[in-house]
Formats: structure tokens, C-alpha cells, sequence
């Protein structure tokens, strides 16, 4: 098999697949020193506060944008972000809506998609038994089609963790949490966080990407030799 053709074909594919800039300038959403709107009694979400410079506008039905233990850990729920220490709080069946699918769309769709998950002060830390699980179910829409459905797998409270995929287009995702004992409806409290979303793309990929183009450049410099 010809190696210079072969890594010429997986550049080409990977740069169709990702695009040649899909990681140049990626969005980063930190959840810091937002001013939210809106506001639902004394608790901001993010709402519409990164609409107008990112075009992605999240449902208001989560518990509250949560300033962590470097702040007084108001809720007690025991963690910090992962960038910064400010992350968006899930409340469980505890909380009147937190427990529905939030919904986040995209003005401009995306191709890739990544976020920090963990379980707070108040989940189940059942996960190294070997019997139980927690994750959110994560969906994807590009309009009216799905195009991608996957689980977050949580681990004991306060590990935080990367969830992320890539290789489709589009404009709305959903997630909402589950478990192993039939979600909240199982009775169990299910309380975590959500950080550090952004649409780089999933690590495999990318360096798949890389390294097709470093193959490449080699190929030609030794013909250049």
C-alpha cells in the first residue's frame, strides 16, 4: 500500500470531517462572572447570557448558576468548577423543574461538543460496587432530526469527569439524569454539576487529525531530501 496516499486520504477525510479549524478558536463557556438573566426568585441561571456573543441561549430549568466552596458553598454542595468556581447546579427531584431535560440551542450549529460532569454533596456514592450507575442521557437535534444519543456516565460525588462527542452537525442538544434504579423516579436524589462547555473537538479525533498532517509534512520533507 502506497503510505504517502494513505496519509494524504486520512488528512483529507479527517479535515472534512472536523473541518481544517474546527479547534483554532473554540468557545469556552466558564460560567464566570456572567451577569444572567434570568433571574428565577433569588437564583441566576445562564439563560440567554451567552446569546448574543455565542449564539447559545440554555433553558432556564436547571437549580441555579452555583458559586462553589471557594465562595461559601451556598447549598452546601461541596464542589468548585472546574474552570473557575463557578459551575451550573442540577438539584435533583428536589428542585421544581431540575429534574426535566435541559435544552440548550445554537444559533450558529456546532460540530463537537464538550462538557465537565460530576455528581455533588447528596448523590448516591454507590459507583465503585459494581452494580450502580448515573449518567445523563445526552441527545443531539440538527432541526427535527436526531442526529446523536449517548450517556455521561457520573461518578461518586465531587469527581468531576469530560464527557464529549463530535463527527455530526448540530443546532440543539438535551440532556436530563438517570440511573441504574429508574432515575428520579426511582426515588434517588441525583444532584450534580455542569462546567467547562465548549465545542472542541473529542480528543481522538483531533489527534488522529494531527497526525495524519505530521505523516504528511514528513513524506514531504523526505521528498524534499
Amino acid at each position: 500500500m502506497n503510505l504517502k496516499l494513505l496519509s494524504v486520504g486520512l488528512f483529507a477525510f479527517l479535515v472534512v470531517q472536523q473541518g481544517p479549524f474546527a479547534a483554532v478558536t473554540p468557545i469556552v463557556l466558564d460560567f464566570e462572572g456572567l451577569s444572567p438573566a434570568p433571574y428565577i426568585g433569588d437564583l441566576a441561571h445562564v439563560g440567554t447570557s451567552y446569546t448574543s456573543s455565542y449564539g447559545v441561549t440554555f433553558s432556564p430549568n436547571d437549580a441555579g448558576l452555583r458559586p462553589g466552596i471557594s465562595s461559601g458553598d451556598p447549598g452546601n454542595w461541596g464542589m468548585d468548577g472546574t474552570v473557575g468556581h463557578t459551575f451550573m447546579g442540577f438539584n435533583g427531584a428536589s428542585w421544581s423543574g431540575s429534574h426535566l431535560p435541559i435544552e440548550v440551542t445554537f444559533a450558529t450549529p456546532w460540530d463537537a461538543f464538550s462538557m465537565d460532569i460530576a455528581h455533588s454533596n447528596g448523590a448516591p456514592t454507590w459507583h465503585n460496587l459494581g452494580f450502580y450507575e448515573s449518567w445523563l442521557d445526552v441527545t443531539a437535534f440538527f432541526g427535527a432530526n436526531q442526529v446523536y444519543q449517548g450517556k455521561a456516565y457520573l461518578n461518586n460525588p465531587n469527581i468531576w469527569s469530560t464527557f464529549s462527542f463530535g463527527g455530526v452537525t448540530f443546532d440543539k442538544i438535551t440532556w436530563h439524569v438517570n440511573d441504574t434504579n429508574g432515575g428520579l423516579s426511582g426515588g434517588n436524589y441525583l444532584p450534580y454539576g455542569v462546567d467547562n462547555v465548549t465545542n472542541v473537538p473529542e480528543p481522538t479525533a483531533f489527534s488522529l487529525f494531527l497526525a495524519g498532517g505530521a505523516l504528511l509534512l514528513g513524506f514531504r520533507r523526505r521528498a524534499g531530501n
